[in-house]
């Protein structure tokens, strides 16, 4: 398994990993699992910081592809994934060629038509806007 945490974000829920390893332990079918998210925005000037809550997901996992298309909804972060999923099916030289600026996107993208996702609404991270 892989999970992602870089720059300023940070995982809060000490059993984040533990949570998602074990569902995709239990479901073999799917490749990605994903979940909620505090959003803190820090004042660079003032240095203080205002905490609020992401919008919970209420797509359908079956019709998940389409809403991804019009737009990411997955903090990666909060995304733990098969490493078999990953080497198989992406290719970050492409996604540099297409164009894309960062590369959880077409992950999810790519990811997506190979496996199925699956949503925890239980916060995990906390994703940093500055």
């Amino acid at each position: 398994f892989i999970g992602i945490c870089a720059g300023d974000d940070w995982w809060h829920n000490q059993h984040k990993l533990q949570l998602q390893v074990e569902f995709l332990k239990k479901n073999e079918n799917y490749g990605l699992v994903f979940t909620d998210y505090k959003i803190v925005e820090i004042d660079t000037e003032t240095g203080s910081a205002f905490f609020s809550s992401s919008n919970h997901i209420v797509i359908k996992e079956d019709n998940m592809y389409e809403h991804l298309l019009r737009g990411n909804f997955i903090s990666a972060a909060t995304v733990i994934f098969r490493r078999d999923v990953f080497f198989k099916y992406i290719d970050f030289n492409e996604f540099k060629l297409q164009g894309f600026l960062m590369e959880d996107y077409p992950m999810w993208l790519e990811m997506i038509q190979h496996t199925k996702f699956k949503y925890i609404p239980i916060k995990t991270i906390t994703y940093t806007v500055a």
